[in-house]
């Protein structure tokens, strides 16, 4: 069972402050310290989840009253500790594949860009059609950084929009891999925790705007 650490503690205090919905059965702490237990691969799998989440889902989670809680709890635990909300992409309800242009991939550029693309929902984080779906790592980035600046240069199908979109997202992941950051996909986060956690952690909003993201904060 993984060990309980005291910021895990402070974490379980915002997720009950902030957490006002009914459920049957609010996990206890050590409940939900369990259900991590259980999950494979790298906490990215619950049992049985993605074997029955095309037909079966409802089904599934009709006796795992959890999944809201284990959803919520995650997305606080991720941005508390490891991840800052801002900056992202938003991609639209149509996913990451169908905001970035047709590029070549290879093999592995592929399988990371299945992982973040991922808009079927199908983590036990997003049962509730919000929250984490996947994340990739540093070094999952870098290829996909070596990837699109290779389809900038060689590609010369591609259109003017189709190139400054490359563009755009390569300075973004250039930015990202200087930091040594990783990458996480998620839909229809809770914002309504977020001032509860500190904001740039891992970085600095004038390193994003220094690089040509500022639009990215318009508003913020």
């Amino acid at each position: 069972m993984p060990s309980v650490q005291r910021e895990d503690l402070r974490i379980w205090d915002i997720y009950n402050q902030t957490s006002i919905y009914l459920t049957k059965h609010k996990p206890t702490f050590g409940e939900m310290v369990y259900l991590f237990s259980q999950m494979e691969n790298g906490y990215r799998n619950y049992p049985g989840y993605e074997e029955n989440y095309m037909q079966h889902q409802q089904t599934f989670m009709s006796d795992k009253p959890w999944g809201y809680d284990l959803g919520m709890f995650f997305e606080l635990l991720i941005f508390s500790t490891v991840s800052d909300y801002h900056p992202y992409l938003s991609t639209g309800k149509r996913s990451f594949y169908h905001w970035l242009p047709d590029i070549q991939l290879s093999p592995e550029g592929r399988r990371i860009m299945n992982v973040l693309g991922n808009m079927n929902y199908s983590s036990i984080y997003c049962a509730e059609g919000m929250g984490i779906i996947s994340w990739v790592s540093a070094e999952e980035v870098q290829v996909l950084l070596q990837e699109v600046t290779k389809a900038v240069i060689t590609d010369s199908s591609l259109h003017q929009d189709d190139i400054d979109t490359l563009l755009y997202l390569s300075t973004f992941l250039s930015v990202t891999v200087k930091l040594g950051m990783g990458l996480l996909s998620a839909v229809n986060l809770r914002e309504r925790t977020i001032p509860a956690m500190e904001p740039f952690k891992l970085s600095t909003k004038q390193r994003w705007i220094d690089s040509g993201m500022g639009e990215l904060f318009m508003g913020q």
